[in-house]
């Protein structure tokens, strides 16, 4: 199990902000780097990632978040929650639980 696993385990109750997502967003795209490379080229079975906006395969969408689970450890504490967030989002958790700012 990662830290980001455990993390998520671990925090399951967590309050989140819009602007934990809207950090959160911004944060992966960095961490993972997923405008650098093309990753986004490989696409043969696509799959959707709401808030990203980008089709990506089955393959690539395991390639980034195992970088989003590497590059984790090296976050601040306030960077983590907003990760949390963000990948809580992306599994549909939290949405509309998100409070205002």
């Amino acid at each position: 199990m990662t830290e980001l696993e455990s993390d998520l385990a671990k925090h399951w109750n967590e309050v989140y902000h819009k602007r934990d997502y809207q950090a959160g967003k911004q944060l992966f795209l960095e961490v993972v780097g997923i405008f650098s490379a093309g990753a986004v080229l490989f696409t043969a079975l696509t799959v959707w990632i709401p808030g990203i906006g980008l089709p990506l395969s089955g393959y690539m969408v395991a390639k980034v978040m195992m970088e989003a689970a590497k590059q984790y450890s090296r976050l601040t504490v306030e960077q983590r929650k907003q990760i949390r967030c963000f990948i809580r989002v992306l599994n549909g958790g939290v949405s509309y639980f998100l409070l205002e700012d």
